[in-house]
């Protein structure tokens, strides 16, 4: 009888772990990897018409403990892009564009944070902290780039966060929403004119996330969602004695993203 006892009292901590998570449903659309595809469109901070649009592929992998620790980390390449120059009342002279003025081009992004449930089995909350290293390949860049300088260093870090919401409308179906703030921290050397320091690309990316995630089954996850981002430019990027007006700058854009993934 004893041993009975003792191996009952041993054995309580085990069960009660396992009817403690709470994150199992959660698990079933976040435990993926998928492969994504990005079609959108911008708008320039100068005054007038004018606009970019640009595709791109992502490559996507998402986990969720057992205990709430969450992470996402993505790698996304441009696959097409196209840009007009803005147009307004005056007359407005543009340099020869080499790459375009939206320069990131590519990176590799990171999130780090923790779930917390608000109901059980259907909404999640999940603030999370954001990291990552992106292209800064814009014309004005290259165009300003220290000319000892390798390419390599043409490139943003971007640290911030946000907050995200999951709500499992049924098992096989998690409708979710983000909001993230990010800084785009300028590690180009713009000093292609000696002893003079040209205005940084540092910028503040604001972005509105909305979508869906669908389970076929056990193993295929299918994806869709739609975003909008807004930049917000530190400085006006100005080519100095060029007789050229300042550079323009993405201000809006509005995606679309599709996936494919599997579960695990």
């Amino acid at each position: 009888m004893k041993k009975i006892l003792t191996t009952m009292f041993l054995a309580m901590p085990v069960f009660a772990f396992a009817e403690e998570n709470s994150y199992s449903n959660f698990q079933d659309f976040k435990n993926e990897y998928n492969l994504g595809y990005t079609i959108a469109s911008g708008s320039w901070t100068k005054g007038g018409s004018g606009d970019y649009s640009q595709q791109a592929i992502d490559f996507e992998i998402e986990h969720l403990t057992d205990f709430g620790l969450w992470f996402d980390v993505s790698a996304s390449l441009l696959t097409d892009y196209t840009q007009t120059y803005p147009t307004s009342t005056t007359t407005q002279t543009y340099p020869t564009e080499l790459t375009g003025d939206q320069g990131i081009y590519g990176g590799i992004n990171g999130k780090l944070g923790y779930g917390f449930v608000v109901m059980p089995d259907q909404l999640l909350l999940t603030p999370y902290a954001s990291f990552g290293r992106n292209t800064n390949l814009s014309t004005y860049t290259l165009s300003t780039l220290n000319p000892y300088d390798n390419i390599t260093s043409a490139y943003f870090l971007s640290m911030g966060g946000g907050l995200r919401a999951d709500y499992l409308a049924n098992q096989d179906y998690d409708l979710y929403v983000s909001q993230d703030i990010i800084y785009n921290l300028d590690m180009a050397d713009h000093s292609i004119v000696a002893g003079t320091n040209l205005p940084s690309s540092d910028n503040v990316q604001y972005t509105t996330k909305a979508g869906v995630k669908y389970n076929l089954n056990k193993l295929v996850q299918f994806g869709v969602g739609v975003y909008f981002t807004h930049y917000s430019f530190a400085n006006a990027q100005i080519y100095p004695n060029s007789g050229f007006t300042n550079y323009a700058n993405p201000n809006n854009e509005f995606g679309g993203v599709f996936s494919v993934g599997l579960t695990y």
